[in-house]
């Protein structure tokens, strides 16, 4: 698309109320004389609309974006044109220029977030909508690769091998994401056209490129009918399956499920055995599962044991069902039987499944020495107990037990080698989930002790601990320790930064920053260490000096496109100088932060929010307010602050009632921000419900006064004076 200052102007006067002539007639010069009366302010036919004020910007940014493409100047003209969309979202001319200026700058997030909007305005575009779902493949990003097939399709000859294949793959990617009656439908119309091919107008050899020559297509075609509840067309996916490729075992156990849907279940347990009796395993525990659920539907329940214990002793190296039958003896309290089960799986299949399941058998039946035996030597493997973390937190809660744990630890720990080192390591772990800090304190230093080389991740395991568990004083010991142990390289500032963050959680801002801006000169080119300095700013309320400090790192960093980690600190450093703006009463500039965000993220749900409150707060832009706030709720029913916005801009339009409906679900929040309580009084008054206005401006003030806003309190309070009953 290309716009030129004729064609510009042309538009601008037509908006403005003007017309274009149909002939153009020369205009006869004209004097005036002072004496005369002046001529008459120019007024238009008809006052500009906020939509014709929006195409304005939107063609005159547009043409701005132009010029500077021009010019060479690449990155500001991909600015100009994201500023034009935000005022002409709809636009397929300007969309495409983003496209088409991003992948030349090889901005491949922002080309990939523009290019997805534009194939959901104009599917038919098959070349774009072919590369898109490709990357997105790449990415595993199969939610919007399902959307962009089910557009493209829309587009797409209904005889043609293109819609066949995409027919496929919806099916495929709805199945992935759990859309089962979609994935079934789009299965059904495949198996439509493989049971009539000649209906369809495809041959045989494109049948088999689509569908393909094995018979895992139609395993998924059976399974997705299932997770459908569609056991008939299962069953003939599952019979073209073992035509394609014959497997007695695997299709038996299909059968099976197929029964089990159908609540065939004498038949489901004749399949079922065929498959037991043929001692396959690729199904894993699945088979095990389904027999539980066929015995428990039939009201056999009792019978499950006592069939896997059989079944067990005819194929004792069955792993699979070991771990099955190991589980099913925990689930009915059998840990006599379970231990040895699963003492025997470690030696022959060790899985994180045996450890979890043999500690909790130690933990039920108290065996306090074994306990501390298999996490230890956990521990002491792994350097961490993350994998067993549920059990973790079981055993942390269970008081009585960590008070046998400790002492026992103090004895068979505290020793410099392996053993040791797993031992005082398990203990600090299950101590730091309890709370008991100073317990975890003494463990960790006797497993640096026991494994000095594992020291620098040990303090920043624990230092970190305690930061999130609110220890900040305690945090700020475990990481000076180890700026003053120098266990990290010199060029390696993660001790001082994290030391920097404890010290401000502290409430010591200066030598928060003293230690932060000397992280920052070590790693100097690390922007998320010098956007920790900028926090502890902004942290610490030094507003402006926050401000200064975000600009720096956006201006150093701003053109680094490579790495999206970067780009999101930056688009938090945006977000935040945008709160920083609001809370200093610079309006402005905190809408074009936000603006800057939506820039390169148009789907960002926070800043369409913030930036659409800010302008229903002040009464302007209301309806693009209104879409965007819209967005929002809709990517976030249940976010408050995102009804109170869809609320406000909602009382703004004087749709009152609408108004009520959405502040009334933002004032549902237990904790409820007075300011919240106040539109929803507002709202009350204009739908001129003034008993229900006059008791929210109350709980309104209330509120206010309990978070120290004493100045919002008394305003409300005149509000409440001025319609007081009379």
């Amino acid at each position: 698309m290309r716009i030129d200052c004729l064609s510009l102007c042309l538009v601008l006067m037509a908006l403005c109320g003007g017309g274009t002539p149909a002939k153009a007639e020369p205009v006869p010069r004209q004097s005036y004389d002072l004496d005369d009366d002046p001529p008459e302010p120019f007024v238009p036919l008809r006052p500009k609309t906020e939509a014709d004020r929006s195409l304005i910007e939107s063609l005159s940014l547009f043409s701005a974006g132009r010029t500077e493409e021009q010019r060479g100047n690449f990155g500001a003209a991909l600015r100009l044109y994201q500023r034009a969309l935000q005022h002409d979202p709809r636009s397929l001319p300007i969309l495409k220029q983003v496209i088409e200026v991003a992948r030349g700058l090889n901005r491949k997030a922002e080309y990939m977030r523009y290019a997805l909007v534009a194939v959901e305005l104009d599917p038919g575009d098959l070349h774009l909508l072919e590369e898109l779902t490709r990357q997105l493949m790449e990415q595993n990003d199969f939610e919007n690769a399902l959307r962009l097939y089910q557009r493209g399709r829309e587009k797409t000859e209904k005889n043609s091998v293109e819609y066949l294949t995409m027919t496929m793959q919806i099916g495929r990617l709805a199945y992935v994401t759990g859309h089962n009656d979609l994935a079934a439908e789009a299965f059904a119309e495949v198996m439509r056209i493989v049971e009539d091919p000649a209906h369809g107008g495809h041959t045989t050899s494109q049948l088999k490129s689509i569908v393909g020559s094995e018979g895992r297509n139609y395993e998924l075609m059976g399974e997705a009918f299932l997770s459908a509840d569609r056991p008939h067309e299962a069953l003939k996916a599952f019979e073209r399956s073992q035509q394609v490729a014959p497997d007695k075992a695997g299709f038996a156990f299909n059968r099976a499920q197929v029964f089990a849907k159908q609540k065939h279940y004498d038949q489901a347990l004749e399949q079922l055995q065929t498959y037991f009796d043929s001692k396959e395993t690729s199904e894993d525990v699945s088979p095990y599962q389904l027999l539980a659920g066929v015995l428990d539907a039939a009201g056999r329940k009792q019978e499950l044991t006592g069939r896997l214990e059989r079944l067990h002793a005819a194929d004792s190296q069955n792993v699979p069902l070991a771990y099955f039958l190991a589980l099913q003896y925990r689930a009915t309290d059998q840990f006599a039987k379970a231990e040895p089960l699963y003492q025997d799986l470690l030696k022959r299949s060790p899985k994180i499944a045996a450890y979890r399941g043999l500690i909790d058998v130690y933990h039920h039946t108290r065996q306090v020495p074994q306990l501390l035996d298999l996490l230890s030597q956990l521990a002491a493997k792994a350097g961490t107990l993350d994998t067993v973390d549920p059990e973790v937190q079981a055993i942390a809660a269970d008081a009585p037990l960590m008070d046998q744990l400790a002492p026992l630890a103090r004895v068979k720990g505290h020793t410099r080698d392996d053993e040791g080192f797993g031992c005082d390591l398990a203990i600090a772990t299950l101590a730091m989930d309890a709370k008991r800090y100073d317990l975890a304190g003494e463990f960790y230093d006797a497993a640096i002790r026991a494994r000095y080389r594992a020291a620098p991740e040990l303090l920043l395991v624990w230092g970190t601990g305690l930061l999130a568990s609110g220890e900040s004083e305690r945090a700020v010991k475990v990481f000076r320790r180890g700026v003053d142990e120098r266990l990290t390289p010199s060029d390696d500032p993660r001790f001082q930064i994290y030391l920097a963050v404890s010290l401000e959680m502290c409430g010591r801002t200066d030598e928060a920053l003293r230690v932060g801006r000397t992280a920052a000169k070590i790693a100097d080119q690390s922007p998320r260490i010098l956007g920790r300095v900028a926090w502890i700013l902004f942290h610490a309320k030094r507003y402006d000096e926050a401000a200064q400090a975000y600009r720096e790192f956006i201006a150093k960093f701003d053109s680094e496109f490579k790495d999206e980690d970067v780009r999101q600190q930056l688009k938090e450093a945006r977000l935040i100088l945008s709160s920083i703006s609001v809370t200093l009463h610079r309006i402005s500039q905190g809408e074009e932060w936000l603006s800057q965000v939506l820039d390169e993220y148009p789907d960002d749900v926070g800043a369409l929010n913030d930036l659409g409150y800010l302008w229903a707060d002040q009464g302007k832009n209301l309806d693009r307010a209104l879409k965007m706030i819209r967005q929002a709720v809709a990517a976030e029913p249940k976010n408050f602050a995102y009804r109170d916005s869809l609320g406000w801009v909602y009382y703004k339009l004087g749709r009152f009632d609408e108004a009520v409906v959405e502040l009334k679900l933002a004032a549902a929040e237990p904790n409820v921000d007075g300011v919240v309580l106040d539109h929803l009084g507002d709202a009350y008054f204009g739908a001129h419900r003034l008993a229900d206005a006059r008791d929210t401006w109350t709980r309104a003030a209330q509120a206010l006064k309990k978070q120290g806003e004493l100045s919002k309190a008394e305003a409300i309070e005149a509000k409440l004076r001025q319609h007081a009953k009379k």
